[in-house]
């Protein structure tokens, strides 16, 4: 019995220790934690990503092709040219459409390239038995024939990218007619052509630079000739013809008009005498007033003496010479110098021994320095000569001296300080230093300039205009 109760007193005293000690054990980690929850939870298994979505197939006319195509080859496909541009908007990546040898029309090739602005369409064609692709930017054209023109122009417009057309065959002369090429020449205005003719008797070509004819009888027909041939020579400068027995003289001031980068110069006959159209400088002193109207043949005339043509009366010619700075129109009978009005660039003018009356044209040429209005019996007034504020020197003698009012003469030195006014009864060339500096006949420095522009020194006046400088050296001496 003892026993007994000493068993239920060991119970009861271990209880309370029991449940202590359980109150003390150790907590389970952050780690075991998690290691539970993940043993605990279900497996997560991660979501593919999508696959991408095939791009759209757009009908073609007979085939479908992929929207995202960059390069579309239609030697391999069937199709419809209107249906490819009708559904040309789904094309958003096309870089290159590929047409091969096609038959399609120049219009529909026109079609789609209109419809694929941003692709680069290329197609071949032949020609001439060569197959050529599109962008052919050099086209030989060496072996056609006459036979093949209507056949060529149909197909340049296959052509969009031409730069030059090769004419020469190995013969080195091109077969086909000016004229033919003209026509090829209008289907392709931006080529450049690579033709040579033989032209009476020289080779022109598109590298010639110039061309020159002397005393060969060429006739007016063949300025339609050369005009034929013209628009082919591209490097050329200079068109020459002296004494070839042209005188459609309008038709060759047309040409040189047409063609502006060309100096077309040709001789003029005058007075029996040839004259060159581009002269810079005219003397002749076998002029009658039936001569004088082709001088506007020679517009770039800068220096003119027609003195001592004593039966020249009228000089209305000069309307056609505007750039003149040196005019003679001394010893002439001469009632009229209205045309000198519009000469600008006038700066040495001789009026001696005229029947001009009016000073009033010459009231603007502001230019003027040297004026000889000697022996000039219908002059009474020189007012209007009052304002030429860049005169040097005014030649006032003989009979204008006698008829001026000496109130005027004074009245010029005033208005003109700068200006020698010879004036006095002498002769109107040799005195009043006019060309002589001294008795000893020294030329004055201007006369000797005029001497070496008017080419005085040359014995012949004929030799003279032989040796006369071109429009372009016109300027060297001023």
């Amino acid at each position: 019995m003892n026993d007994q109760r000493i068993k239920r007193l060991i119970l009861i005293l271990a209880l309370p220790a029991a449940v202590l000690l359980g109150a003390c054990a150790k907590k389970p980690s952050a780690k075991s934690e998690l290691d539970v929850i993940q043993t605990l939870s279900p497996a997560v298994t991660p979501t593919p990503a999508p696959s991408p979505t095939p791009a759209p197939l757009v009908d073609i006319g007979g085939t479908n092709v992929s929207a995202d195509t960059v390069t579309l080859d239609l030697t391999r496909f069937e199709f419809i040219p209107d249906v490819l541009c009708e559904n040309s908007r789904y094309f958003r990546d096309l870089k290159e459409i590929r047409l091969g040898q096609t038959e399609l029309a120049n219009w529909e090739i026109d079609r789609i390239r209109d419809s694929f602005p941003d692709a680069n369409v290329l197609w071949e064609t032949e020609l001439l038995g060569d197959v050529l692709p599109s962008d052919t930017a050099i086209l030989d054209l060496s072996k056609m024939s006459e036979e093949d023109v209507e056949t060529v122009i149909a197909l340049l417009p296959r052509f969009p990218n031409i730069r030059a057309v090769g004419m020469i065959p190995d013969s080195g002369i091109t077969q086909l007619s000016p004229e033919t090429v003209g026509r090829i020449r209008n289907e392709l205005p931006n080529a450049e052509f690579h033709c040579c003719w033989e032209l009476y008797g020289q080779l022109a070509s598109w590298k010639t630079t110039e061309l020159r004819y002397s005393k060969q009888k060429l006739g007016n027909k063949a300025i339609a000739s050369f005009r034929a041939v013209l628009p082919f020579l591209n490097s050329l400068e200079l068109l020459r013809f002296y004494d070839c027995g042209i005188t459609d003289y309008d038709s060759m001031v047309a040409l040189k008009n047409e063609f502006p980068s060309v100096n077309v110069v040709f001789s003029v006959e005058i007075a029996g005498y040839n004259f060159m159209s581009d002269t810079v400088l005219f003397h002749c002193p076998l002029l009658r007033d039936k001569h004088t109207e082709r001088l506007k043949y020679l517009p770039d005339i800068l220096y003119l003496d027609i003195g001592h043509n004593r039966y020249i009366t009228n000089v209305d010619f000069i309307k056609y010479l505007p750039k003149l700075q040196i005019v003679i129109l001394s010893i002439t009978k001469i009632k009229d110098i209205s045309v000198l009005a519009g000469c600008p660039d006038l700066e040495y003018v001789e009026l001696l021994n005229t029947y001009i009356e009016d000073l009033t044209p010459l009231s603007g040429l502001k230019k003027i320095e040297y004026l000889n209005i000697g022996d000039m019996p219908n002059v009474k007034d020189i007012s209007p000569i009052y304002g030429l504020t860049s005169l040097k020197m005014v030649r006032i003698c003989m009979r204008t001296f006698n008829h001026v009012p000496k109130s005027q003469v004074s009245e010029l030195k005033a208005a003109l300080p700068e200006c020698f006014v010879s004036d006095g009864p002498g002769d109107p060339t040799t005195s009043g230093f006019w060309r002589f500096a001294d008795k000893n006949h020294t030329y004055t420095e201007r006369y000797a300039l005029l001497r070496r522009q008017m080419l005085y020194d040359i014995p012949k006046w004929e030799d003279r205009q032989q040796n006369s400088p071109s429009r372009l050296e016109g300027d060297r001496e001023r």
